[in-house]
């Protein structure tokens, strides 16, 4: 199959890495899968792979037999250009453009007005809410998957003289709460916070005692396997890869309750009720003081992964239902 996702740019955030890994991986089972964007330089920087990168404006009008969109910006430019396709799907990520107002308000609302769109999305909550509150039929659901490469990493060579806690992210866009997190981390003992941050440019004061940015991706999993415990807080992201990148590499999560969290259920990730950083103090108290518990959910959690969301197997599910 010849397969284009459509993108804004090759920016430093976790949906790149997703969708570039959807075109590594489809490459790999032997389709002629390329990235493009609409704006930016025409290669990828910070990621492996060789998968082409591209501008849109080069491209839209050859024959594709699949063309994903994979952001509200990206769905008009594809459904009314890119005639040749055979099939167009939108991709999506984040319910965070419908519920805090960025890009703006209705951005997304127009998008899943368009027609011809088959829709393909990330969890079982964001399929539940696509199909009843935004009308959308048929709504498939491909989980973001974690690179073979991060499982079994070896720590950073460190002494700790204290447990270190890790935050992930940025609060530009109010998605994610990681001031919140780190509140709770302070009020359940005394650990060393570490913040990894995607871009200088989206660095905040969250209380962290280091900020570590942009690390290389080996060096991010070396951080998982070393850190005592990853602590998340959200407000509207449908499914993050951060915690599940933290199970690949055996660390314990703690995430406070969002739509979107059933993939951390099941003894697989402690979960606090929403909004409530008191009980998330209480989970990350009783994650460092209960290890034989603790090791049994970290096991749990990294044989889910490796068993259920490696890329290899994801991409054999994205290449059978877009050859569907």
């Amino acid at each position: 199959m010849k397969i284009a996702y459509v993108m804004g740019g090759v920016g430093v955030c976790g949906g790149t890495r997703v969708v570039w890994q959807h075109c590594v991986e489809l490459a790999e089972r032997g389709h002629e899968a390329v990235y493009g964007v609409l704006n930016g330089p025409e290669c990828m920087s910070w990621l492996p792979g060789s998968v082409p990168v591209v501008n849109v404006g080069r491209v839209y009008l050859q024959e594709w037999d699949v063309v994903v969109a994979t952001g509200w910006n990206t769905w008009p430019i594809v459904h009314s250009s890119f005639p040749k396709a055979r099939a167009k799907w939108g991709f999506a990520q984040m319910r965070e453009s419908m519920t805090l107002g960025t890009p703006s308000p209705n951005v997304a609302d127009y998008a899943f007005s368009l027609k011809g769109f088959r829709v393909i999305t990330i969890s079982g909550w964001l399929k539940k809410y696509l199909e009843e509150e935004c009308g959308q039929r048929h709504v498939a659901v491909i989980p973001n998957g974690v690179d073979t490469g991060a499982f079994y990493p070896d720590p950073l060579p460190i002494k700790k003289s204290r447990p270190i806690a890790l935050v992930v992210g940025h609060e530009f866009d109010k998605a994610k709460n990681i001031s919140d997190a780190v509140k709770a981390i302070r009020a359940a003992g005394k650990f060393e916070i570490w913040h990894i941050c995607p871009a200088a440019g989206l660095v905040t004061n969250v209380g962290a005692d280091k900020i570590i940015v942009n690390p290389p991706q080996d060096q991010l999993r070396r951080l998982y396997s070393t850190a005592d415990i990853l602590v998340m807080s959200s407000r509207a992201e449908g499914r993050s890869c951060i915690p599940v990148e933290a199970m690949a590499c055996e660390c314990p999560v703690v995430a406070m309750d969002h739509l979107g969290t059933e993939d951390l259920q099941g003894g697989r990730a402690l979960i606090a009720d929403a909004g409530n950083i008191e009980h998330l103090a209480e989970l990350i108290r009783f994650t460092m003081e209960n290890p034989e518990e603790t090791a049994s959910r970290v096991g749990a959690a990294h044989n889910y992964v490796l068993t259920e969301l490696r890329w290899d197997s994801i991409g054999k599910r994205l290449e059978e239902l877009y050859s569907s």
